[in-house]
């Protein structure tokens, strides 16, 4: 069984659609955990996904009722660790990608995972919709990390399906390092596995936010994007899983 763990904010018609693609395009039944942190569209995507999970797209639904940012990503996976059932791999991903082609990702995982030296595999961004948008002030953002977090550009992948053996998951969620793409990826490389990334190309919804959600992209612009290892506390959260 592939355990699938993604993290939705606000953008309540991306995550629909990622649901749907990723679900649509999984050869086998996977396990998907939809981690949320808290926004003004929560009740909103509360009704969506608990739909989801009536009609069995959805497994396991993670409420905070705060924004914990990427460190929901660690209570998530800590709150519904994967079962026995689960393979040697997991996914860890945004909510805001799609298979915007007919892809066999889970034939995919398991011929990269075949290899055991194979740690991390992801998939590479159609760039259609980042170039000469508003988007570009992320390009500064982005070579600031690869650079203080040893990132290799030639890997690049970002949050997008990320698929990770679970053995090097669990030893990067017991550390104090900040849940991130770039600090996650370094992690892997350090520990002697290689970093790869698969041919086919996933649409990147997250970059029509802009148009689609422009006060959230003006949130996005202004925040503060401080990796240091700085926790917030978990308070309060729900669970609802499929029955």
């Amino acid at each position: 069984m592939i355990y699938v763990y993604a993290l939705a904010y606000y953008c309540l018609e991306y995550t629909e659609r990622f649901i749907d693609s990723i679900v649509a395009n999984a050869s086998e039944p996977i396990h998907l955990t939809i981690l949320e942190n808290r926004s003004e569209r929560s009740s909103e995507l509360e009704s969506s996904i608990l739909h989801r999970i009536e009609i069995g797209k959805v497994q396991t639904f993670i409420q905070f009722k705060d924004n914990l940012m990427l460190q929901a990503y660690r209570y998530g996976y800590q709150l519904n660790l994967p079962g026995e059932d689960s393979d040697a791999f997991v996914m860890v991903t945004d909510s805001d990608v799609l298979f915007h082609k007919p892809v066999d990702w889970i034939g995919e995982m398991r011929r990269a995972f075949g290899f055991s030296e194979v740690g991390i595999m992801g998939w590479p961004t159609d760039m259609s919709n980042f170039y000469d948008t508003p988007n570009k002030a992320f390009g500064e953002l982005r070579a600031y990390f690869d650079i203080k977090y040893g990132f290799c550009p030639q890997t690049n992948f970002g949050g997008y399906f990320t698929c990770i053996r679970k053995q090097q998951l669990d030893a990067f969620m017991q550390t104090s390092l900040a849940i991130a793409d770039a600090v996650l990826i370094g992690f892997i490389q350090q520990s002697g596995f290689i970093t790869g990334r698969f041919e086919h190309e996933v649409y990147h919804q997250g970059w029509d936010a802009w148009r689609d959600y422009p006060d959230y992209f003006k949130l996005k612009l202004e925040r503060h994007w401080d990796l240091s290892a700085t926790f917030p506390p978990l308070h309060n959260y729900k669970i609802t899983r499929q029955t």
